[in-house]
């Protein structure tokens, strides 16, 4: 996945282009890598789910808090909405 979003980074840079049409093309290959990029991410979380699976189980209110908390580093005033979402 990094080599490919290196790639499309260095696509990006202005280029001494002569005509439009290269432009044109540049563009398009941009776009092209970058849907390969996505696609790359994705299987990448497909396999790390399938490495990882998670139990069924019901939400637990406490845990997700103690894991906003451990993302967030302190209580932020939409923590109640966060966690609400989870409902």
């Amino acid at each position: 996945m990094q080599p490919l979003r290196a790639v499309r980074r260095w696509l990006k840079q202005p280029a001494a282009l002569k005509t439009a049409a290269q432009a044109v093309d540049r563009e398009a290959l941009r776009r092209e890598v970058k849907r390969l990029e996505l696609e790359a991410e994705r299987q990448e979380q497909d396999l790390l789910h399938d490495a990882l699976p998670l139990a069924a189980g019901r939400s637990d209110r406490a845990a997700a808090r103690a894991n906003l908390l451990a993302c967030l580093g302190a209580p932020v005033p939409e923590m109640d909405l966060l966690l609400a979402v989870l409902e």
